[in-house]
């Protein structure tokens, strides 16, 4: 089992995982000059389509800048599509007996396609549906919580 808490698992950039592996200082380099090239060639038609889609589409939808998204993991076109289009969600989990989040992204640290650190302390682990084990990151199965905020005895389920 595994423990979070507040400084433990902090994201640092994109990368979620607590053993990220670092790229190289020239590739670092190199990725970060031909972004800033691609985004600079691109600014003056982000700003035309921010005039006469984005803005609207913002508007039909009743979000100007930033939305909150709750229950589970959004799908990646949808958070692409909502990030591409200037709102930041703020993309969180949780469950009826949670009261209900489990793990939230925050503002500053807010990575695409994640639901964000669990909040403070809380652990979360996923295992296998048949054997109980625990599975390594990014595998599917079942969610087990363990918090504070979490019903004692729901449906006499215990966290082991």
């Amino acid at each position: 089992m595994f423990v979070f808490d507040e400084v433990s698992l902090f994201p640092q950039g994109k990368c979620l995982t607590k053993d990220p592996k670092e790229p190289s200082l020239l590739s670092a380099g190199v990725e970060w000059v031909w972004a800033t090239v691609v985004a600079t060639v691109l600014r003056p038609f982000h700003a035309l389509a921010d005039k006469l889609v984005y803005g609207k589409i913002r508007s039909a939808v009743g979000i100007s800048k930033a939305a909150v998204s709750g229950g589970g993991s959004l799908p990646p076109y949808i958070d692409t599509f909502f990030e591409g289009i200037g709102v930041t969600i703020q993309n969180g989990y949780g469950l009826t007996e949670s009261s209900p989040v489990v793990a939230a992204r925050l503002w500053n640290h807010n990575v695409l396609g994640s639901i964000g650190r669990p909040i403070r302390y809380t652990e979360i682990k996923v295992v296998d549906v048949e054997t109980g084990e625990t599975l390594p990151d990014g595998s599917r199965g079942i969610v087990k919580v363990r918090g504070p905020q979490v019903m004692k005895g729901y449906f006499k389920v215990i966290f082991s």
